[in-house]
């Protein structure tokens, strides 16, 4: 289940004593899970304004422990520019992070593979027709089949529903703040009403 997106919050706040909710930040539902995003000030686009949605971020998923710590944290072998936020999801919208990092080498591969093709494809087909050549049947199936799968290998390298919810788009200088773009409305308000101190609204109120 996904709630509907209402408007999209853009929100400072210092990572080292903001919480985040206990609810999952696309559906609501309270967090039996956790998410893990990593990312680095040299990845982020440069100013707010140049935002291309999950651009170098990385997700993962871990299971929640028992430990009621921050769930901001620096990355063990970073500068102050890389930050990892652990964010609680439910189940079904959590992310293993080795997974996800097969599957985008995989789907890498598999569209700059069908890219290769499809350019073939089209520079054949137009050549064989302005020979006046018949072009088979099967060329055409092979064609459609190469454009289907480079389309929808683009389309599922783009920022999955996590990505959406809950996106990166500014480190501080320091280090010691970030600014997120929060795309539902039961989100920021939880979260702004669960840090009044730490928190700043720069869209969305």
């Amino acid at each position: 289940m996904t709630l509907g997106r209402n408007k999209d919050y853009v929100i400072r706040f210092d990572i080292e004593t903001t919480r985040l909710p206990e609810i999952c930040p696309i559906c609501g539902r309270p967090a039996d899970s956790e998410s893990t995003l990593i990312s680095s000030k040299s990845d982020l686009p440069q100013g707010m304004q140049r935002i291309w949605p999950g651009a170098s971020d990385y997700y993962g998923r871990k299971r929640i422990s028992s430990d009621p710590g921050s769930y901001m944290a620096k990355s063990p072998t970073s500068t102050d520019s890389v930050k990892k936020l652990r964010i609680p999801t439910c189940e079904e919208h959590s992310y293993d992070a080795e997974d996800r990092s097969r599957a985008r080498s995989l789907l890498i591969f598999t569209n700059g593979s069908s890219i290769l093709i499809f350019m073939f494809f089209v520079l054949r087909i137009g050549f064989l027709l302005f020979q006046g050549d018949p072009v088979s049947m099967l060329e055409y199936v092979l064609f459609g089949l190469v454009t289907i799968t480079m389309l929808a290998t683009f389309r599922a390298l783009g920022p999955n529903e996590l990505e959406k919810a809950f996106q990166v788009i500014d480190i501080g200088d320091k280090g010691t703040t970030v600014t997120v773009r929060v795309a539902y409305e039961h989100y920021a308000q939880s979260l702004i009403r669960s840090n009044p101190k730490s928190i700043t609204v720069l869209q969305g109120e």
